[in-house]
């Protein structure tokens, strides 16, 4: 769901469709939400370019705001 998300361009970054995905599937604050696995795997595969919409790159997982890597 977070990959439809950026590839429809209804999210503005990665950290954007995984909040909101996570919280469609799992729910707002839950456990299954805030585990790291799925998250940091969905960003390795955006990192990666793995994603349609989204180039390859490192991510700053607490801030990002675009679609871009961020410069670091």
């Amino acid at each position: 769901m977070a990959m439809k998300l950026v590839e429809s361009q209804e999210a503005s970054s990665p950290l954007e469709a995984w909040e909101r995905a996570s919280i469609h599937i799992f729910g707002t604050g839950t456990a299954s939400q805030k585990k790291g696995c799925p998250k940091s795997a969905f960003f390795g595969l955006c990192e990666e370019g793995f994603v349609r919409g989204i180039e390859p790159g490192s991510y700053n997982l607490s801030g990002q705001q675009s679609l871009r890597p961020s410069s670091s």
